[in-house]
């Protein structure tokens, strides 16, 4: 199965990550780093906003930490991903 093209179709990028394609919601830390490359190719001209469901297990946050980690930041230090808003 071929996977969806991604468009941009708006100044701003929004991305639902709610799938962690058939783990319950988790994502593997592969699936994560190609979420990062994508992000990091977009927030070099867009605003960019991830959104982790937030799933019974628990997994939203360790993800989300996860993917600013890949981002460049280490939420545990507070600090932010390059580009970041305050």
């Amino acid at each position: 199965m071929r996977a969806p093209e991604l468009r941009l179709t708006a100044p701003f990028v929004y991305v639902r990550l709610h799938d962690g394609r058939g783990r319950r919601g988790d994502y593997t830390e592969r699936q994560l780093d190609e979420w990062a490359e994508r992000i990091d190719g977009w927030r070099r001209d867009h605003d960019v906003f991830a959104y982790f469901n937030n799933d019974w297990e628990g997994f939203a946050v360790r993800n989300a930490s996860l993917l600013r980690k890949l981002l460049g930041a280490d939420p545990a230090a507070g600090q932010k991903v390059p580009g970041e808003r305050t």
